[in-house]
């Protein structure tokens, strides 16, 4: 059976090919709705927030208004095909990444996801993509999260700036130094050398998880599930541990061929649900990798009408190999079902 939480419907995919880079001098005059902006800055090209919390906050202040962007732009639309949908916004001019512009543009501030998406934008324009090197591709999968990341995939927080890499492992440069963190993206500086740095293990950033022999984290898998004719999905799965969050995630995303080009799609009833196993805990409070903890027994999930739904949850500890699953199901109805495995 499948349950609904709106509330975790995460931002839904643009459609239109039309980027505009984001104004880097000074704020625009828009300010983003229900934002906490008194505790935010732009630094040296990444973004400062006075606290974790604040950073929290900001993500999922921007999740509800992308979810909030779709709904009402749907509003009216229930019974038109998803193929008149995709005309009715490419003639529009909507884009459901809207608020996420809007925040970078207020800001003056270039993300690691407007970097992402022109590079995702010229993949598409292809005929005949080869999927397995789309851009949308990388170890960051949320859209939302790319906006608060500089495009060296760092933020400041509460004096902190934090840098993810790619092995699931993040640099915290604890005296906020913009020049160590110059260092390290030109080369110059060894982080594993250099003073206030610390390199944090993802696999290891809680205290509950450093006995947990045989569980992991950071991992993601995705791929493409093509439907009949011009309609595809791509479907992502992962258990991921970044600065602040611990989660597990499902995604499934819409994608029809609109001529010779491939387009973000609204697809009504697009559904996500990802459930399955982390490790139990031990009456000495330790992670226990013998024993499993259902994350998810209700099966919980969400639907959604944009281009993409998203799923995601919170979680303290690792998991196995085979224990998170998900469920996906698209434009077309085009469905998947996925196996993290490690």
């Amino acid at each position: 059976m499948k349950t609904s939480i709106l509330l975790i419907v995460l931002c839904a995919w643009s459609v239109t090919s039309c980027l505009e880079e984001p104004k880097l001098d000074s704020k625009d005059t828009n300010d983003p709705k229900g934002l906490p902006s008194a505790s935010i800055g732009v630094e040296q090209g990444i973004l400062v927030f006075s606290s974790m919390q604040d950073y929290k906050t900001t993500l999922a202040e921007l999740e509800s208004e992308c979810a909030v962007y779709v709904q009402n732009w749907m509003q009216g639309k229930d019974t038109l095909h998803d193929s008149t949908l995709l005309n009715l916004m490419i003639a529009q001019g909507i884009d459901f990444d809207q608020p996420l512009i809007d925040f970078e543009q207020y800001y003056g501030f270039q993300s690691l996801r407007w970097v992402i998406e022109n590079e995702i934008q010229t993949f598409l324009n292809q005929e005949y993509p080869n999927w397995s090197q789309d851009p949308d591709n990388d170890y960051v999968e949320d859209e939302v999260m790319r906006t608060l990341l500089s495009p060296h995939y760092a933020v400041k927080i509460g004096g902190v700036i934090y840098m993810i890499q790619q092995n699931g492992s993040w640099f915290e440069i604890t005296d906020g130094s913009f020049a160590t963190m110059e260092g390290i993206i030109d080369e110059t500086i060894d982080p594993l050398t250099a003073e206030n740095v610390t390199v944090v293990d993802g696999e290891q950033s809680t205290v509950m998880n450093k006995k947990a022999s045989g569980c992991h984290s950071n991992k993601g898998d995705d791929d493409y599930e093509p439907g009949v004719g011009k309609y595809t999905i791509k479907w992502s799965i992962s258990h991921r541990t970044y600065p602040g969050f611990r989660y597990v995630r499902a995604v499934t995303k819409n994608y029809q061929k609109k001529g010779k080009k491939w387009k973000k799609a609204p697809a009504k009833n697009t559904w996500t649900s990802v459930y399955g196993f982390i490790s139990g805990v031990d009456t000495a409070g330790q992670a226990n990798c013998d024993v499993q903890l259902d994350f998810n027994p209700n099966l919980y999930g969400a639907f959604g009408n944009g281009s993409k739904v998203a799923f995601r949850i919170d979680v303290q500890t690792k998991t196995r190999s085979g224990w998170v699953e998900a469920d996906h199901e698209g434009i077309d109805g085009i469905t998947y079902h996925s196996v993290l495995t490690f």
